[in-house]
């Protein structure tokens, strides 16, 4: 096809042997649980980038373990049983309590020998019932901590963990309209990788009101590191990230680095943001509000939040150190607080 066209058309086509082994992912069973496994700790960790994708040990794998793969990619017929019908959708009982009663229509025929008849009212009852989740009531603002493992949970993923356990704690939560109906549900400036918070805010748009027993609900279907540590209404229309001005991190290493950074804030260095190219030279006093030492040796750091002025507390750290990146790894980072200023006057946002 691509020597058949002209050269001013071009085609973009999947690597074949991927969508050989996406389609097997998609149509296996638990028995590809091993293949993957296996797969893993042979070496294949970046496969969605061509250079590092590596057929043949995918290959050897699913000859090992599922030695008639390949017919995973045939055709299948209506009937067959599907290997995620083990999961319950909660429409099985539509289903059986609706067969058919009726001739099919023409279109239909061949297809099924039973072919059930979806209970209409139900779905309209419950378009109806889902309708309210449009409403918002009150808004508000959970406070999550991120400790041990969960600090290598990047945020997107973090706000998923949280939409998730809210709906399996039932809370009301509100959604918007439209095609891609999405929970409302805010969040303040993202931690880096790698760094523990006590103060993870979200804002909760809700149709119903909720009381403070909630809290433990919450706790209970949250995976280990991750824990609410309290709620308060919101009263105002600000976003987190319109009310942040300051972030407050806990520093702690190993003394000559931690004397590294307090000398590089008391000597008023300059930071660089930006790459190499189009690096921007920032004044210490510009990004860091304030700090002071920690009765243990650590550092308490109010580093700017959200203007021109504002860096990476991980980033501040390597440049204070004038070193790579691996230096970072010799600290454990706190994320503490978040503020706003008011008049001069650093106020918590909680």
């Amino acid at each position: 096809i691509k020597k058949g066209l002209p050269k001013n058309i071009r085609v973009k086509n999947h690597d074949i042997n991927a969508a050989i082994l996406e389609g097997v992912i998609a149509r296996g069973d638990t028995r590809l649980g091993k293949v993957i496994l296996n797969s893993y700790t042979m070496g294949c960790r970046y496969d969605s980038w061509t250079e590092h994708f590596k057929y043949d040990i995918w290959a050897r794998n699913l000859d090992e373990y599922i030695p008639w793969w390949h017919e995973l990619l045939d055709s299948r017929s209506v009937d067959e049983i599907l290997p995620w019908q083990i999961v319950a959708t909660g429409f099985e009982e539509i289903i059986e309590k609706k067969q058919a009663d009726a001739p099919l229509p023409e279109s239909r025929k061949g297809r099924s020998a039973q072919s059930p008849v979806l209970d209409l009212e139900a779905f309209e009852n419950s378009r109806k019932d889902f309708s309210r989740t449009y409403n918002v009531r009150e808004t508000v603002r959970f406070r999550f901590e991120k400790k041990g493992t969960a600090r290598f949970v990047s945020h997107i993923d973090f706000i998923e963990i949280i939409k998730r356990c809210m709906r399996m704690s039932e809370l009301p939560l509100s959604y918007s309209q439209g095609f891609n109906k999405r929970e409302k549900i805010s969040a303040g400036f993202p931690v880096p990788l790698g760094i523990e918070s006590e103060s993870e805010l979200c804002d909760v748009d809700l149709y119903e009101a909720i009381d403070a027993a909630c809290i433990d609900r919450l706790n209970i279907n949250l995976p280990p590191g991750i824990r609410v540590l309290g709620c308060t209404k919101v009263t105002g229309k600000q976003s987190l990230m319109a009310l942040t001005a300051l972030t407050e991190y806990g520093i702690k290493g190993p003394d000559d680095l931690i004397a590294e950074i307090k000398s590089f804030i008391r000597e008023k260095r300059l930071l660089y943001k930006g790459k190499k190219e189009k690096k921007k030279e920032i004044h210490v006093d510009d990004a860091v509000h304030s700090w002071n030492e920690g009765d243990d040796g650590s550092i308490l750091l109010f580093l700017v939040t959200g203007t021109e002025h504002a860096v990476r507390i991980d980033e501040m750290i390597v440049q204070a150190c004038n070193s790579d990146y691996g230096v970072f790894n010799k600290f454990r980072v706190t994320k503490k607080g978040q503020y706003s200023l008011v008049n001069g006057s650093i106020v918590l946002i909680d």
